[in-house]
């Protein structure tokens, strides 16, 4: 793998990633036969709170993982920048079915719809420095 450059193995991953998201937040109806990655398989309750977690989520993550895996690059080789843009991409990743206030926000249909902008904006930006 190269630095500042797009591998290929990593961008076929990137409408993997895109897939997962646009079903984490019922934005596009992803149901690949027998599987909807949409729906929730796991769902906790505590404190007057439910968090659903899906399918896409975690095909989401692992498109993520798999980035992150592929930019061979240690822990201690990670810029600034690099940093910044994973802990902003898994945020915007993990934080609905957690965090109740952006999984309110992210309900709207124009903020995740500006989220999955700005998550795959980081993305590609994750492949092309890594």
């Amino acid at each position: 793998m190269t630095q500042m450059t797009v591998d290929v193995e990593d961008l076929l991953a990137l409408p993997v990633f895109i897939a997962g998201n646009l079903a984490q937040l019922d934005l596009y109806a992803a149901d690949l036969g027998l599987i909807d990655l949409g729906a929730p398989f796991h769902t906790v309750s505590a404190g007057g709170y439910t968090t659903e977690l899906s399918l896409g989520l975690v095909v989401a993550l692992a498109a993520l993982g798999w980035v992150l895996y592929t930019n061979d690059v240690g822990f201690s080789g990670w810029s600034a920048m690099q940093s910044w843009l994973i802990i902003t991409v898994v945020w915007l990743t993990i934080s609905p079915p957690f965090v109740p206030f952006m999984g309110a926000l992210l309900g709207m249909e124009v903020a995740a719809t500006a989220a999955i902008a700005v998550q795959s904006i980081g993305y590609i930006a994750l492949l092309y420095i890594g």
